[in-house]
């Protein structure tokens, strides 16, 4: 695989079928769902919209639902309680299904075949026969695939195959893509030519990424959803980070137990995260760098840097995340 050949202009000329685009603000919407396997709830009371066009991130840990949530999207499963809509419908219906490519983290792909009748298979149930070949070869090329046409999938790694999984889920045209982990298996150029990808054709569908990997949800998305069996947030990646004030990040000499630093919490800070020798502290209004400096020197706390930092998705997953299971823990 040669990423250097993948040009901007395969990736903004790519074959798209003219289509008759349903005009609605949100595309997929999720009311008050509920998904119980056995006595187990999967998905408790989940509710979120997403809109035409947004670039939307689905992020929570192993098993909280996020494979759950995907297969309700595709019709794949009913919920137990609750409504899922796509495009205003229940999923189930095959014009519906139609207007969605999926990429899945496991490929799906026939391994036996090259990666053109892979393309060829998928082209059939879609398509007319009428500009196969140009609309299979410009796909490939703009997943830098276009120098393994001929090869047969079993002799693709997993990067590859994961490349093919994507030209494959865009030959329909969507206009949702729901993108599974995307990036696994990729290498840092691999990863580089994906999101360069999903920026040239945000314009074109409505994107649904789910991903472990919250730099680049971080990066790509403009809406997300944090999940642990219910949601916790959602909404515009700006507003969730900007219900955060910045915090104050030390870096210790040696780790501190939380009781030595307990007494900011007098000084008008509202949160205290230990990690090994990083501490993350909060304060309900302003960060006072000068609070903590003096509060560390007077307790003999040595520390290598001080500083104030804005919030991330990352700080933000983990403190709903951590607090979620903290809560469900004490009852």
């Amino acid at each position: 695989m040669v990423h250097s050949s993948i040009r901007p202009e395969f990736v903004i000329n790519v074959w798209w079928a003219d289509r008759n685009e349903v005009r609605m603000d949100n595309v997929i919407e999720f009311k008050n769902v509920y998904k119980k396997y056995d006595s187990v709830n999967v998905l408790e009371n989940v509710s979120f919209s997403v809109k035409k066009h947004d670039v939307f991130g689905y992020i929570g840990p192993n098993g909280a639902g996020k494979t759950t949530s995907i297969r309700l999207i595709t019709g794949l499963l009913e919920p137990t309680q609750g409504e899922v809509k796509v495009f205003g419908e229940i999923p189930e219906k095959n014009n519906i299904k139609s207007k969605i490519g999926f990429c899945y983290d496991n490929d799906g792909l026939y391994t036996n075949l090259t990666a053109f009748e892979n393309m060829c298979f998928f082209d059939i149930v879609y398509n007319d026969a009428k500009g196969r070949d140009k609309r299979i070869n410009e796909l490939l090329a703009l997943v830098g695939l276009e120098k393994a046409v001929n090869r047969r999938v079993s002799e693709f790694s997993r990067g590859m195959k994961k490349r093919l999984g994507l030209a494959r889920a865009l030959i329909c045209s969507p206009e949702i893509l729901i993108l599974d982990e995307p990036m696994i298996g990729l290498d840092p150029e691999g990863q580089a030519d994906i999101k360069r990808i999903i920026n040239n054709i945000k314009d074109k569908c409505t994107i649904f990424l789910s991903s472990h990997n919250l730099n680049d949800v971080e990066e790509l998305c403009n809406r997300v959803a944090i999940l642990e069996h219910r949601i916790l947030t959602d909404g515009l990646l700006s507003d969730i980070l900007a219900d955060d004030t910045p915090v104050v990040k030390v870096t210790l000499n040696e780790p501190c137990t939380y009781e030595r630093l307990s007494g900011l919490l007098g000084s008008g800070a509202s949160d205290i995260e230990i990690s090994d020798k990083t501490v993350r502290i909060r304060f309900s209004q302003k960060p006072d760098l000068n609070t903590v400096t003096g509060f560390l020197i007077d307790k003999k706390i040595g520390f290598k840097e001080i500083g104030i930092v804005n919030s991330s998705l990352r700080e933000k997953y983990f403190s709903l995340v951590d607090g979620e299971n903290h809560e469900h823990a004490g009852n």
